[in-house]
């Protein structure tokens, strides 16, 4: 059996980190090899992921993926993306990185977007929160985008348990949700 490669995007994150762990859990029972996007090679958890065999440490930024395919030794399977708000748009970081998947004949794109009530709301309405409306647009783009090129896949997260904590952050989350 080939070996598939995949690009994580976030991989030192909460989001791309418990993907990148999922797919090396699974790696025994098929050839895997990982490409972890992260902005800090230098930070602890990048460092830990370089260590092992199967994951090669990327640095980049969605928004730019010239430069991370430039580093890619492989033809890459899949795609985990997700997007951080900051001073580059979501939409920009999602945009470009779509364009170069298909550019680059990835088969499947998998986006972690948001829910916004539901399958079939969320599917038709991107609601009055700016992070979601940017989240909805993307999915759009996505869809346009692989038409008949690449597969996709879309996550829609209402909210993350670790967001549920003792402290006085995830007191205010807990209020915010009730």
């Amino acid at each position: 059996m080939a070996t598939q490669n995949y690009l994580v995007v976030g991989a030192t994150g909460k989001q791309g980190g418990a993907v990148l762990s999922a797919l090396l859990s699974a790696s025994p029972a098929f050839p895997i090899h990982i490409y972890a996007l992260t902005r800090n090679s230098d930070s602890p958890r990048a460092k830990s992921l370089a260590a092992h065999p199967h994951v090669t440490v990327v640095v980049g930024d969605p928004a730019s993926p010239s430069s991370i395919f430039s580093q890619l030794d492989r033809p890459v399977a899949g795609v985990f993306c997700v997007t951080i708000p900051g001073k580059v748009s979501e939409e920009s970081q999602a945009e470009a990185l779509i364009d170069a998947c298909v550019k680059h004949r990835v088969a499947h794109f998998v986006f972690t977007s948001g829910d916004r009530g539901g399958p079939e709301v969320s599917e038709t309405t991107p609601t009055s929160v700016p992070n979601l409306q940017s989240k909805y647009r993307i999915e759009k783009y996505l869809k346009t985008q692989a038409e008949g090129r690449m597969s996709w896949t879309i996550l829609r997260p209402t909210t993350f348990f670790d967001m549920l904590s003792a402290d006085f952050p995830g007191k205010g989350f807990a209020s915010m949700w009730r």
